[in-house]
C-alpha cells in the first residue's frame, strides 16, 4: 500500500533522495533533515498508513522491535546514554505526516514530562477498565488490575506496570513502567502495546482528539508516557530544529548504519562474540570485520 502524493512513499520507492541508515522488507529508517539533535532519525513502514492504531499487528511488532534496537545502535555512535523515542498520533498531537513514523532522538533532556493537573478519579476509572479489558484480550489471560486510588496502578503484569504518573500533565495522562531489565522482543512488544491501548482508551473514552507516546530509554528507567491531547491543552512538544553540516549528516549516517550491520552469520555461527558485542554497546571496533547481509545486528536478540 502506498500514496503517490507521500514524501515518505517517495523515500522508500527511491524518487526522493535520503540519508537511509536501516531498511529491511517493512520498514526504514532515514536521518531527519529537520533534527532535534544530531542523530535524530525516522522509523517508518515501507506500507503506508497513517496512524498508529490502523497499521497491522505484525507490521506493528517489526516496527517497535526495529524501533528500540535502532534506538539502542544511535546512542552508541552519538555517545549517548539516552534516547526518546516520540510518536505523534493526530494533528493536534503534533503529527505533520500523513505516514505514520517515530522519532528517534538521542536526547536525554527532551520531553521531560511536568505538570500538576489534578487526578480525575472518573476519568482513570474509565481508563482503568477499559485498558485492563484491552490487555486482558490482547494476552489471553490474566493481568492483576489495582484500584488508581489505592496503588496509582491500572494493570499490571509482572515486568511491567500501567501508572498514573505522579506529575500529571493532562487529563488520562499514563506511563508505562517497565519492571525488568532484560529487554526481549516481547517486553519491548508488550510496552508499545500497552501504549496503544492506554492511548486508544482515551480516545474512545476520554474524546481525546490525539496522542503523544514517548518512550524514554535512560539508564535505569525504562518508561512511556501516553499522553491524551486535547486543541488548546497547552502542550507543546516541538523542538527547534538544528543545522548539521552536510560532513556531519554522511558521518552519521555511515556510523549509524555501522552499528546497524547484519549479523545473522555470526548469530548462528558465535554466540560468545554477539555476546561481547551487545555488552561493549555495539562498539565499532567489534562491528568493522564483521561482514553483512543486509539484517540489523541489534536486531538479533529480537528474532
Amino acid at each position: 500500500m502506498s500514496d503517490p502524493n507521500c514524501p515518505f512513499c517517495k523515500i522508500v520507492k527511491g524518487e526522493i533522495e535520503s540519508k537511509t541508515v536501516y531498511s529491511d522488507s517493512k520498514v526504514m529508517a532515514v536521518l531527519d533533515i529537520n533534527p532535534a539533535t544530531k542523530g535524530h532519525v525516522l522509523i517508518f513502514p515501507k506500507a503506508h498508513h497513517s496512524i498508529m492504531p490502523v497499521i497491522p499487528p505484525d507490521e506493528f511488532k517489526h516496527l517497535v522491535k526495529k524501533a528500540y534496537c535502532l534506538s539502542q545502535s544511535i546512542k552508541s555512535s552519538v555517545a549517548s546514554t539516552s534516547s526518546k523515542i516520540f510518536i505523534a498520533n493526530g494533528g493536534v498531537a503534533g503529527q505533520q505526516s500523513s505516514h505514520f513514523l517515530m522519532h528517534i532522538i538521542p536526547d536525554g533532556s527532551l520531553f521531560n514530562i511536568f505538570g500538576n493537573q489534578e487526578v480525575d478519579n472518573t476519568a482513570y476509572e474509565a481508563l482503568k477498565k477499559n485498558v485492563g479489558i484491552m490487555m486482558g484480550n490482547h494476552y489471553k489471560r490474566e493481568g492483576k488490575i489495582h484500584n488508581p486510588i489505592e496503588t496509582s496502578n491500572l494493570f499490571e503484569k509482572e515486568n511491567f506496570s500501567i501508572e498514573i504518573p505522579k506529575n500529571l500533565c493532562v487529563k488520562g495522562h499514563l506511563q508505562v513502567v517497565s519492571k525488568s531489565n532484560e529487554f526481549t522482543a516481547s517486553h519491548v512488544e508488550d510496552l508499545f502495546y500497552a501504549s496503544s491501548y492506554g492511548a486508544t482508551a482515551s480516545f474512545e473514552y476520554l474524546g481525546a482528539e490525539g496522542s503523544n507516546i514517548i518512550f524514554h530509554d535512560d539508564p535505569g528507567d525504562i518508561k512511556i508516557d501516553v499522553i491524551p491531547r486535547f486543541s488548546n491543552d497547552g502542550l507543546d512538544f516541538q523542538w527547534n530544529p538544528i543545522k548539521v553540516e552536510e560532513n556531519d549528516m554522511v558521518g552519521l549516517k555511515d556510523a549509524i548504519s555501522m552499528s546497524s550491520i547484519g549479523m545473522d552469520a555470526m548469530i548462528k555461527n558465535d554466540k560468545a562474540s554477539v555476546a561481547k558485542v551487545v555488552k561493549n554497546n555495539f562498539s565499532y571496533d567489534d562491528f568493522k570485520n564483521v561482514k553483512s547481509n543486509g539484517e540489523s545486528f541489534i536486531s538479533m536478540k529480537f528474532k
